[in-house]
């Protein structure tokens, strides 16, 4: 009894993974169509849960790389700043110095 509770639920799980997988734009799981998976209800729950989560993980990789990138651009960006108002500064300092420290 528990164990047909525990491998239903499996199913229903599975079932939406895969709804959610349809709805991401991914046809297949392997070889076999996620299509033809729903139309016959039968699949491995391991084998859809496992997929998942290699893709969650490689969105997730995904997402950290392009704002490890991001930050990477806005720390050039703040460097590039920094460098023209070091040499605005100077350029400043040499053509007005002289005025400012009588």
């Amino acid at each position: 009894m528990l164990l047909e509770e525990l491998e239903l639920m499996r199913k229903i799980r599975a079932a939406e993974v895969l709804h959610e997988l349809n709805r991401r734009g991914v046809k297949k799981i392997g070889q076999v169509k996620i299509a033809d998976m729903q139309r016959r209800d039968e699949f491995d729950y391991d084998e859809v849960m496992n997929y998942y989560q290699t893709l969650l993980k490689k969105e997730k990789e995904a997402f950290e790389g392009e704002k490890q990138k991001k930050l990477k651009d806005v720390e050039y960006w703040a460097r590039a700043v920094r460098e023209e108002e070091k040499i605005a500064t100077g350029k400043y300092a040499k053509e007005h110095g002289e005025e400012e420290m009588k």
